[in-house]
């Protein structure tokens, strides 16, 4: 996928210091959000952003990896649901 989303260096090696094979899926999400905001670069402080919103929702997701001969998809995947913080207490 072609993407006009330029990533500024500090995220890019951030990015490079992902799983290889959770890389696609991380730069596609870091790329949405910033399309979704209007932005033209992924930046440090978007990555730290998004990583915030992920973690603070009430799923717990994982991008699963299927191989398709040469092919790899990734997908994001619901593996939890979290009590509400009301349940815990």
């Amino acid at each position: 996928m072609s993407s006009s989303v330029r990533w500024h260096p500090d995220a890019e090696k951030r990015l490079s210091k992902v799983p290889f094979f959770i890389r696609p899926w991380v730069r596609r999400r870091a790329e949405a959000a910033a399309r979704e905001r209007g932005l033209t670069e992924v930046t440090s402080q978007l990555l730290d952003e998004i990583k915030s919103r992920e973690h603070a929702g009430n799923e717990a997701t994982t991008p699963m990896v299927r191989c398709h001969g040469d092919a790899i998809e990734v997908h994001e995947v619901v593996v939890a649901r979290r009590a509400p913080a009301s349940l815990m207490a």
